[in-house]
């Protein structure tokens, strides 16, 4: 999301909260948001290879032990290596608001991790909640809740009973409510996030700015040599004209005109100005950018590109349409997507400023949110969760303008950021995971997980860090943060690769401080002063032995991973020591061996 404040309130008769006048609010007197979900690989009592019913049915044993708690499915995806569902919890009848469970369990069979909320399930007395309130209602006076649950509310002392609703118009108005006893309000937010066979399949030729005119001229906003690379109010400028190019893309001939759209791209006129979506007579869409309909071509084709990316990638996501509107927003500078519950879901793309569909970061963005719903639906609930749907769009925006033209790849919004507009946003950084405080900023510290995964991108290049990062999106839980996703990320490397890229993505997460892992530094030069070689590592990578040979005696050895926990160890005695990595799960594993020169440390990789 672009995160510029607005000036109103929202369209159709909704009232927003007086503190709160910003798009993706959120009211929260008792701090649900901030709480996270816990990781986990396992479950006592849970046999192995046991199918997903059995798996909700162990996990809610383990929840409430002895207490009836129901486990119901709510949605279940398939990643290319992986089954993924999620599940509502059922307490006394009543399901648990943000009580759902996550399960990712591997096409093998094998449950590769679950998440979920830890809460008491008693009920306590209302009286506990704070006593604070909003100054002005939340729910749209002119809209039926198109959703109305009783559910219980999780505080820390236990369950309250309340009621959720949710709202939501055909344009950018989607929140949830949530009130106790006599109509007192518990939670609220805004759910929008923001910044049919194909008939007739035919190709069109387009002209766009690809990714934006800057890159392309090679100048940041203004700094060509006569000043002529700013928007002007979004007047034909010649050097600006002059950075358009010449593409192709997929769309349709229907009703005898050619038309942008496809079975999952659909442009549409829903939201205020009121503006026609261009069709021409002719395959042949060659706008200006003075022309409304240079920025439909400009935001279908960058879409449609990025659609057809991922399937490249293996990966059939955002399989139901989104509508998009090249011009919303009232001509404010926003651009933001609102999921639809039954599939899809609208992109609305502002004008104020720079036209944010000028911009392939922007709409390369927006489609972040709907793919990481389409993966994960009903899940980008707490600080760190939303922080990582936006770093999420961030980083789609930077790899993509990387993969078309190098120049800029950082500054994320390239062209309608980084101006007199706005400051836009950033895909590198120097932050340190553990000193951050988010203090409830969604977007503060996106940069620094866009700039891990840019790492990666550096290292094993685009089609690794994209792919494995799309698989990850599958896992992805409620209230998660950086930790967890990047464990998803690991073990999404391990279900496409057998971890294969391990090594390389444990230092990118290490050396931001996103993991935490012992020993991950070790100085390899330390076996030359003990005497020690190691033979075989690439026969231990495959599963296979390696040798590892003394000048003196061994003493004590060990092999622990990178988080510190010992899978063997012993007492050699001997002046060689063979090792099978047969058993073991594919990570990156630390051999110490103890001789009487000293210690010597080795990273092992196992596929």
């Amino acid at each position: 999301m672009k995160n510029s404040i607005l000036l109103g309130l929202l369209a159709f008769g909704s009232a927003l909260f007086a503190q709160d006048a910003a798009p993706g609010w959120t009211y929260d007197p008792t701090g649900l948001e901030d709480r996270r979900s816990l990781r986990r690989s396992a479950v006592a009592g849970l046999e192995s290879n046991a199918d997903m019913e059995r798996c909700a049915e162990a996990i809610g044993q383990y929840l409430a032990p002895g207490l009836e708690i129901e486990l119901r499915e709510m949605n279940s995806r398939n990643s290319p290596f992986a089954e993924h569902a999620l599940f509502e919890r059922i307490w006394n009848g009543i399901a648990v608001y943000r009580g759902e469970v996550k399960i990712n369990r591997s096409n093998s069979g094998k449950l590769l991790s679950w998440y979920a909320l830890e809460m008491e399930h008693q009920e306590v007395d209302f009286a506990l909640l704070p006593s604070s309130a909003p100054s002005v209602e939340p729910e749209p006076a002119d809209l039926t809740p198109y959703l109305e649950q009783e559910v219980w509310f999780p505080v820390r002392e236990g369950l309250i009973r309340a009621e959720l609703k949710r709202y939501r118009n055909f344009s950018n108005l989607h929140i949830e409510t949530v009130r106790g006893q006599n109509g007192v309000l518990l939670f609220a937010r805004d759910l929008t996030a923001y910044h049919s066979a194909l008939p007739n399949d035919t190709t069109l030729q387009l002209k766009v700015f690809n990714p934006d005119p800057l890159t392309t001229a090679g100048y940041t906003y203004g700094g060509d040599p006569n000043g002529l690379l700013i928007d002007n109010n979004d007047q034909d400028i010649g050097a600006l004209n002059n950075q358009r190019q010449s593409v192709t893309v997929k769309g349709e001939y229907r009703n005898n005109s050619f038309q942008l759209r496809n079975s999952r791209i659909v442009l549409k006129d829903f939201d205020d100005p009121v503006q026609a979506i261009a069709v021409r007579s002719s395959p042949i869409f060659d706008f200006t950018r003075a022309q409304s309909g240079f920025e439909d071509c400009n935001s279908y084709y960058h879409l449609s590109t990025y659609q057809e990316h991922m399937q490249s990638l293996g990966f059939n996501l955002c399989e139901d349409t989104v509508f998009v509107d090249p011009h919303g927003w009232s001509g404010m500078d926003q651009s933001s997507f609102n999921y639809d519950p039954s599939g899809g879901g609208n992109l609305t793309l502002g004008e104020g400023g720079v036209d944010d569909a000028e911009d392939a970061d922007v709409i390369v963005h927006e489609y972040g949110h709907a793919i990481s719903y389409s993966a994960a639906p009903n899940t980008n609930n707490g600080t760190e969760r939303r922080c990582l749907d936006e770093a999420l769009g961030d980083y789609l925006a930077a790899s993509y303008s990387h993969s078309i033209n190098p120049f800029g790849w950082e500054r994320v919004f390239s062209w309608d950021g980084h101006n007199i507009f706005w400051a836009g946003r950033m895909a590198s950084s120097t932050k340190f995971y553990p000193n951050l405080n988010f203090g409830g900023n969604i977007y503060i510290h996106a940069e620094l997980w866009a700039a891990a995964i840019m790492d990666i991108y550096f290292a094993l290049g685009r089609s690794v860090a994209d792919a494995t990062l799309l698989q990850s999106l599958y896992a992805y839980s409620s209230n998660i943060g950086f930790p967890e996703a990047a464990l998803e990320y690991l073990a999404a490397d391990s279900l496409r690769t057998g971890g294969a890229n391990a090594l390389a993505m444990y230092t990118a997460f290490n050396n931001r401080g996103i993991l935490n892992i012992p020993n991950f530094s070790t100085d390899e030069s330390g076996a030359r002063a003990a005497g020690i070689s190691v033979y075989g590592s690439t026969s231990f990578a495959q599963g296979e032995s390696l040798v590892v040979h003394s000048e003196t005696a061994l003493g004590e050895w060990r092999l622990s991973d990178l988080l510190g926990r010992v899978h063997r160890s012993g007492f050699s005695g001997q002046y060689t020591l063979e090792l099978s990595s047969e058993t073991l799960t594919a990570g990156v594993y630390i051999l110490s061996l103890h001789t009487q020169y000293g210690l010597a440390s080795f990273r092992l990789v196992k596929h």
